[in-house]
């Protein structure tokens, strides 16, 4: 009975594993295409698409929960087995190419596309290796300040588990100079 068990977990971790190289292999794939700026914005849009757009998708159907909630569901787990592979997507487009910045080249949507992949990660250890990169990006205007107020209140409430408590009459710039030095502690 032992051996059945453990033949079966055998199995259950070696399917697991080759589902991860088999959606890696098809984004490396997918991104080898990836050479002009047309290319670019797909491939951007793609990680949109995968996750902001289902979310809104989500959001429609939630204002009917009992009739929509089989949908949702679906939508819920898609959007869950899109996480890492959007991540994977972001982390491979701003090892080649940067954050995508340039307002003149990129819709909006295109540009926030590695922010929102970026931020609905759950570990600490990714928020703080991207701090430097949005940091940057704030600083050149790409994304606003309530968008890097948003990512440093996610990073807070990972390394504490608890909300940053700020004062409210701060102006959203003093409350980013408040909370920046507590994480980085």
């Amino acid at each position: 009975m032992k051996k059945i068990f453990l033949i079966i977990i055998y199995f259950i971790v070696l399917i697991s594993c080759s589902k991860k190289d088999a959606f890696e292999k098809e984004i490396d794939k997918e991104f080898k295409q990836v050479k002009v700026l047309e290319d670019k914005k797909a491939f951007l849009q793609k990680i949109y698409n995968d996750s902001q757009a289902l979310l809104l998708q989500k959001k429609e159907l939630e204002k009917n929960f009992f009739r929509n909630k089989d949908s949702i569901r679906l939508i819920e787990k898609i959007i869950d087995s899109n996480r890492v592979k959007n991540f994977y997507r972001s982390k491979k487009y701003i090892n080649k190419y940067n954050y995508p910045g340039d307002s003149l080249l990129f819709s909006e949507n295109e540009r926030l596309s590695i922010y929102y992949a970026i931020l609905d990660q759950k570990k600490l250890k990714i928020h703080l290796a991207f701090l430097p990169i949005f940091k940057n990006v704030y600083s050149r205007g790409v994304i606003n300040k309530y968008e890097y107020l948003d990512f440093l209140f996610k990073i807070y409430y990972l390394k504490n588990a608890s909300f940053f408590q700020y004062d409210k009459r701060h102006s959203i710039e003093e409350i980013i100079e408040d909370i920046e030095p507590e994480i980085l502690k």
